[in-house]
């Protein structure tokens, strides 16, 4: 049985790189990071993604737009959205249309991150 792939995005690298090294401490799983949420986008299209972990603010275009954008394609991968601007009106008028979506609110405890990564990926 192969492995799952979570690819993460948010253009901080500090970022990226904290939660890869949480991500691969918590999960069994192939962690894909990137600052970009082009590049994140063209992964997807590429190669198998089993979820997608991105934060919402970012240049180009926000996490948002990520996700209408492969769903848009296709790709119902499962989405965490990492944000510190939980009272975004676009956020909520847009959760249940992207299902499968999830918000976690930053900061975020890394526990509960591990917790609804593995439920989503059905290793609950």
């Amino acid at each position: 049985m192969t492995r799952p792939t979570v690819l993460v995005v948010d253009d901080e690298p500090l970022i990226t790189n904290m939660l890869s090294m949480i991500l691969d401490l918590g999960l069994d799983a192939e962690i894909i990071t990137t600052n970009s949420p082009v590049e994140a986008r063209d992964l997807i299209l590429n190669r198998p993604v089993s979820l997608l972990v991105t934060d919402y603010l970012m240049p180009e275009f926000n996490g948002l737009q990520l996700v209408r954008t492969i769903r848009e394609r296709g790709f119902l991968l499962p989405v965490l959205l990492l944000t510190g601007y939980c009272d975004e009106p676009e956020l909520a008028a847009n959760n249940e249309r992207l299902k499968p979506f999830e918000i976690i609110v930053k900061p975020w405890d890394n526990e509960h991150l591990i917790r609804r990564i593995n439920f989503l990926l059905g290793k609950t």
